[in-house]
């Protein structure tokens, strides 16, 4: 990571701090309370992103293992 730059926040780490926002008493609770929902607006995009990933990789790993067993099943039979 370059220096000087904050290191990113995972996805719990911002559910939790938009947790604490609301539960404190602050001036503007509106404020807080959209800072809040965009905290975990990113955190719920952040996990769709990484489970598309996931998904993603699991279909590939998978259509390579079904070519893999054509490729064998074509050359023993």
């Amino acid at each position: 990571m370059a220096e000087g730059l904050p290191e990113r926040l995972g996805i719990e780490q911002l559910r939790a701090l938009a947790r604490s926002l609301r539960a404190r008493a602050v001036p503007d609770p509106k404020t807080a309370a959209a800072v809040a929902a965009a905290l975990d607006s990113v955190a719920l995009r952040r996990a769709e992103r990484i489970a598309r990933a996931q998904r993603i990789h699991a279909q590939l790993h998978h259509g390579d293992a079904l070519r893999r067993m054509a490729r064998w099943a074509v050359t023993r039979f």
